[in-house]
């Protein structure tokens, strides 16, 4: 049988055993990455980004200033520390970056819902 996502096959979790203190093993779920991935495009289409904005990531974004390179690297680390925190985060929307205008100054706050 083929399956859309082979890692869930089909079903939309993932499913595990885990050990907790008392000794018991507990079994979990959590939704699989092709539902996450499912959710993020969902969200691209309702939002009516542009179609320039939506090819817009954090591999294709330009450095070319020591600013821009700062400001790069702690947006991936503040999206690491969010996503390693909860895998299946379903309330962050975006990134909102502020500061001063030009001044390569820049603050990150996560958007939610």
């Amino acid at each position: 049988m083929e399956y859309k996502c082979n890692i869930c096959k089909d079903e939309g979790f993932v499913f595990y055993k885990k050990r907790m203190r008392d000794n018991r093993v507990y079994e979990f779920s959590r939704p699989c990455e092709c539902q996450i991935q499912m959710q993020n495009e969902k969200r691209i289409e309702q939002s009516n980004i542009s179609e320039l904005f939506k090819r817009c990531t954090f591999f294709n974004f330009a450095e070319n200033t020591n600013e821009q390179k700062q400001t790069k690297t702690k947006a991936v680390g503040f999206y690491r520390e969010v996503t390693s925190q909860n895998p299946a985060n379903d309330k962050a929307t975006g990134l909102l970056f502020y500061g001063q205008v030009g001044s390569g100054d820049n603050d990150i706050m996560m958007i939610v819902q």
